[in-house]
């Protein structure tokens, strides 16, 4: 999302941040925030696969106590800021012309919206990112201009719901 934001908007400030309360801090409650969410159950799944960690309740309390850490609860108390909008991950990340529809009425209309779109959209497919993703090999390396690690994308590329088929039912069940 933050590629799609900051290519919309390229003479914008557009700073990207795991960690809500960091970022009203820094910027106020008067900044245009836009956040996403995602199924935590998921979250959970790419975490483990990206870190090459086996999945077991400790692991993944541990995570849960990192999300919450990170500020996953605040989202609850911002959703109705008028300078905050919440994108749902499974609603936009196979959508481009819903994220782009919900960015550009909150931000303000762009010119050129459907050539961007096709741009965008080439520039930063699920295919592209994951062969970078690939090329970059650990997690630990890092692209700074688009913020792919490698690993970034795993072999379920970002599908919803994706948690079923990697956690076990008493992980899913129990957390």
């Amino acid at each position: 999302m933050w590629n799609v934001i900051r290519t919309m908007y390229p003479d914008s400030e557009v700073i990207k941040s795991h960690t809500l309360g960091a970022t009203r801090e820094e910027h106020g409650d008067s900044a245009k925030i836009i956040s996403s969410i995602r199924d935590p159950r998921d979250s959970i799944a790419s975490y483990i696969q990206a870190h090459k960690l086996e999945p077991s309740e400790a692991v993944v309390r541990g995570l849960i106590d990192v999300f919450n850490e990170q500020g996953m609860s605040e989202v609850i108390d911002i959703y109705k800021n008028p300078n905050v909008l919440l994108l749902k991950y499974e609603e936009f990340a196979f959508d481009l012309d819903y994220l782009f529809d919900q960015i550009s009425q909150f931000l303000g209309e762009i010119e050129n919206t459907e050539q961007m779109k096709i741009s965008i959209g080439k520039q930063f497919s699920i295919e592209k990112m994951e062969a970078k993703s690939k090329a970059l090999g650990d997690f630990v390396n890092y692209d700074e201009a688009d913020h792919i690690h490698g690993r970034h994308i795993s072999k379920y590329k970002g599908q919803c719901g994706y948690y079923k088929s990697f956690l076990t039912p008493d992980l899913i069940e129990h957390n």
